[in-house]
């Protein structure tokens, strides 16, 4: 192929073969001249020859614009190619582009590129092309296995694709220097590359003010040492992203630091800003992280790795606590009305604060009545308040709640005279305060207050006594004679003691005992008719004697709701001497097992549980004589 002969004669086309007989003339004829071209068969053949010339192309100029060249750089190849072949190319083929640590260049080499071109036609040039490439960035595997800086081969392999036939498809690349390949200087290609490659704070959680452990691992995973030492520096953040703009907690220097190589693991001592400094947001998670290389006194493949990798990698969110408490203080502290009697209620103004720089949450305010000006739970209790949080330095603003003093003879009481009502702020220590010790006895006035407290006991005396009980759990023995007795409010024990009493025992369930005598006995409270029929459980006891256990007056029934808690219990019914008093006629009650667990027999009217009746119920009838109708 490409022989000068086919070249000469134009390539593919009819060719003849023939002979020349006798071509040395060795032999003497009669005619010489029929040696040759007597005919088609006859001493000659023609036919077609095809493949004669083929296309052969090769580099012709090959150069890297701007010398010397940065790892990572983008860079001009400028390059002509020339078909020194008999035939064209038939049509487009491929340049691939190479980087070698030789003057060789192969596939097998660092692939930088490549591009297609058009047809060439035979004996034809590219003109000089240009082809943009791009080095291996710095630190790439590529120049750490080739030594790092120095002198690089950039070449071109021609129809690296193999798709045209070639005469010659040896000299598709390195056929010289600047001819298909240009070898060049190259540095830059390796550079420390410093990051944080584990972060933990040791204690968890912290608390505001708290010295801890900062454990961290450093890597260098460039390919060239720092040659120097580096300063890493540790910060405190309320998000994830750290920075210098954050709370400086420290920072630690480290040695000069080698390629590819990482530190054990250190350790920094750090100390958290105290309760109540400005950085605090209040208590949550926050971020330790680290900067390294903070003064970035290193040049390094990424500057944009020394911080924010990740959790445990450069940074460690942790819990921390008691950044800004609440701090709950009462300021106002007032009984409005004075003196007092036992078993009033009576209204208590008070006002609490809250000093420290966080919302408290809701708690509870616990207000006790003491004999002594230092107030605690030890003391009588009489009711708690549940507050909504107050704001940091905030107040809940003058607040009002009704209290009720303990029942005339109340065992705690000691007499008449000076008591003193005060509270005890989140007593179940709800709320995580900075000062715990001043939630009671910070002063008179503002978190308790005196009061003169009278009629604190009133007792029987041998003749008829008249006993008036008040809305607290009131406590009345009557010993001799006709006593009238009312419980009034709360959960009274009344008892009538010797002689015909008459006991009433009020709102609330109460004990109501005549003891010895003819009584007449009334659970209920007369006065308020709504009340005659409140959630009340009521005990009856008669004791020695004729006693009258009065379950309904002229207009109505007692006990008569729709409450399963509302009845009367007849604990010592004697027959032939208590008589039971109901409202109305017998043919409105009915008899039967009450369904509260009681042992006895219910007095029902309608559905309703009015008295469970028990002592001596075997003869009970309501048409006897144990009931008389009003």
């Amino acid at each position: 192929m490409n022989d000068p002969y086919w070249l000469a004669n134009g390539g593919n086309g009819d060719y003849t073969i023939g002979m020349i007989i006798d071509s040395a003339d060795d032999v003497f004829e009669s005619d010489e001249i029929n040696n040759s071209n007597q005919g088609e068969l006859i001493d000659r053949d023609t036919l077609v020859i095809n493949g004669t010339t083929l296309a052969d192309l090769v580099g012709t100029s090959a150069n890297v614009v701007l010398e010397p060249q940065l790892a990572g750089n983008v860079f001009d190849f400028d390059y002509s190619i020339s078909n020194i072949g008999g035939s064209s190319t038939g049509g487009n083929y491929t340049v691939s582009f190479y980087l070698s640590d030789n003057d060789l260049i192969s596939p097998l080499d660092q692939f930088l590129g490549s591009t297609t071109l058009s047809n060439l036609a035979a004996g034809a040039s590219t003109g000089l092309l240009r082809s943009q490439l791009t080095l291996p960035g710095v630190n790439d595997a590529y120049w750490l296995a080739n030594g790092g800086n120095g002198d690089y081969t950039i070449g071109m392999i021609i129809d690296s694709a193999n798709v045209v036939l070639e005469s010659d498809e040896t000299n598709n690349s390195n056929q010289g220097e600047l001819i298909d390949r240009d070898t060049l200087a190259i540095s830059g290609t390796t550079a420390a590359d410093l990051v944080g490659t584990s972060a933990n704070v040791v204690q968890e959680p912290l608390t505001a003010g708290a010295t801890f452990d900062f454990d961290y691992i450093l890597s260098n995973i460039g390919g060239a040492p720092t040659g120097q030492p580096i300063k890493v520096s540790f910060y405190l953040s309320s998000n994830t992203t750290i920075s210098s703009s954050d709370y400086f907690l420290g920072d630690a220097t480290i040695a000069n630091f080698p390629a590819n190589a990482s530190t054990t693991t250190l350790s920094q001592q750090l100390s958290l800003p105290p309760a109540g400094d400005p950085f605090w947001s209040g208590d949550g998670t926050y971020t330790i992280g680290m900067i390294v290389d903070s003064d970035d006194v290193v040049a390094e493949v990424s500057e944009s790795n020394n911080s924010n990798l990740g959790n445990l990698i450069d940074q460690d969110s942790v819990l921390i606590t008691g950044t800004q408490k609440a701090d709950l203080v009462s300021t106002v502290s007032d009984v409005i009305f004075e003196p007092q009697n036992a078993g009033n209620t009576f209204s208590f103004e008070f006002e609490i604060n809250n000093l420290g720089g966080l919302a408290s949450g809701a708690f509870d305010v616990s207000f006790y009545l003491s004999t002594n000006d230092i107030i605690s739970s030890a003391d009588q209790f009489l009711g708690t308040a549940t507050l909504g949080s107050v704001t940091a330095n905030g107040s809940t603003g003058l607040l009002t709640v009704d209290l009720t003093l303990p029942g005339i003879n109340d065992p705690f009481w000691q007499g008449d005279g000076t008591y003193f009502v005060g509270m005890l702020i989140d007593p179940n220590n709800a709320v995580d305060e900075s000062n715990e010790t001043n939630n009671s006895n910070t002063g008179f006035l503002l978190d308790y207050d005196d009061v003169i407290i009278n009629n604190t006991s009133q007792l029987g005396q041998r003749g008829s006594d008249d006993f008036l009980g008040t809305d607290a759990a009131d406590f009345f023995q009557g010993l001799r004679g006709d006593d009238d007795i009312l419980g009034f409010g709360g959960d009274d024990e009344l008892r009538g003691g010797r002689g015909d009493d008459f006991v009433i025992g009020g709102t609330g369930s109460d004990i109501v005992n005549g003891n010895r005598g003819d009584d007449l006995l009334i659970g209920v409270d007369l006065d308020n008719a709504l009340n005659v029929n409140g959630d009340q459980i009521d005990i009856l006891i008669g004791g020695f004697g004729d006693d009258a256990f009065i379950l309904g007056d002229t207009t109505q029934s007692y006990y008569n709701s729709t409450s399963s808690t509302d009845y009367a219990v007849i604990a010592d019914y004697t027959a032939g001497e208590d008589v039971i008093m109901l409202h109305g006629s017998a043919g409105n009650y009915s008899l039967g097992t009450p369904s509260v667990g009681l042992p006895g027999t219910g007095i029902f009217q309608g559905n309703e549980l009015i008295a469970v009746v028990q002592g001596d119920t075997s003869g009970l009838s309501l048409t006897g004589a144990a009931f008389e109708y009003i």
